[in-house]
């Protein structure tokens, strides 16, 4: 079964920034990114899902 986590990743630089959250965090992980997006003021960070056999 495929298990599916969250990080928060840099476009600019494609390095993740924080932590990993799982699957039932995944709209904890989006709002984090939106609010370092409105911190920064563009948009830069995303939520991207990694998928792990």
């Amino acid at each position: 079964m495929e298990s599916t986590t969250y990080q928060i990743i840099d476009l600019q630089t494609g390095n993740a920034v924080s932590g990993i959250y799982k699957f039932a965090q995944r709209n904890r992980a989006r709002n984090r990114a939106e609010k370092l997006n409105l911190e920064y003021g563009a948009h830069r960070y995303t939520a991207r899902p990694t998928f792990q056999a």
